[in-house]
């Protein structure tokens, strides 16, 4: 861009006339992002401790035209699997679900957990719940320690493809 730099203020009558000044060519930034060295944007002529640059002539080191690398995106939330009654069921063995069954009989912790897991719109590790009625039924040796932790492992959030 071309500028008129002279000494005589502009508001003079003979700002402008011949032998008053100089044409020089500038660069025009004016319509270019800079960011500051916090990597915030800033926006042309405004205050940035103290410095300000109106977007004509070489770009002050204080300013870059590199934006700042995009942050990190927050890692997804795991997605628990939802399992119907059927399903969460299917997850013991054969023995281990008349063992249950047999329990609801004359436990009344059992047969609770048991109610609940069958009215359930779905069930998921995700719920506390679920993990409290798996210990429950370690606690009254309906499952052992090991066979739940086989449980809760296929209950856990599967990593994408």
């Amino acid at each position: 861009m071309a500028r008129w730099v002279s000494s005589v203020p502009r508001d003079d009558i003979e700002y402008g006339n011949a032998g008053t000044g100089n044409w020089e060519i500038v660069e025009d930034h004016r319509k270019d992002t800079f960011y500051t060295s916090d990597g915030s944007a800033y926006e042309m002529g405004s205050d940035h401790n103290g410095q300000s640059y109106d977007g004509l002539g070489p770009i002050p080191a204080w300013l870059t035209d590199t934006a700042p690398p995009a942050p990190e995106p927050e890692p997804a939330p795991p997605v628990y699997p939802q399992f119907s009654a059927l399903e969460m069921l299917d997850l013991f063995t054969e023995a281990e679900q008349l063992a249950v069954v047999q329990a609801t009989m004359g436990n009344a912790a059992v047969k609770l957990w048991y109610d609940r897991l069958i009215a359930a719109t779905f069930i998921t590790y995700e719920d506390p719940r679920t993990e409290g009625g798996l210990q429950a039924l370690v606690d009254v040796e309906l499952l052992t320690p090991e066979r739940k932790a086989d449980i809760v492992a296929a209950m856990q959030p599967q990593a994408l493809a």
